[in-house]
């Protein structure tokens, strides 16, 4: 310990003996808005993590499909 970190000295006198310590009481409120909230985002995050990849595959058919219609009225086009 050097000189410069007065503030690990222990202390000189003792607490009193019914003295506890204890952190400033936040807003309940403040509390349940922000698990409120978490709550939301973790529903959002699990529902675009598993609506995903259903999202993907139906695009991916749609976009099949729909080159499938546009081959099939370019072929329709050429017998006339």
């Amino acid at each position: 310990m050097t000189p410069h970190e007065p503030h690990r000295l222990p202390p000189l006198t003792a607490p009193p003996l019914d003295y506890v310590p204890t952190a400033p009481v936040h807003k309940p409120r403040r509390a349940v808005r922000r698990s409120i909230r978490a709550g939301i985002y973790a529903a959002t995050a699990l529902a675009i993590a598993f609506f995903a990849p259903v999202a993907v595959a139906a695009l991916a058919g749609l976009g099949a499909l729909l080159i499938g219609l546009r081959w099939l009225a370019d072929k329709v086009g050429d017998d006339e």
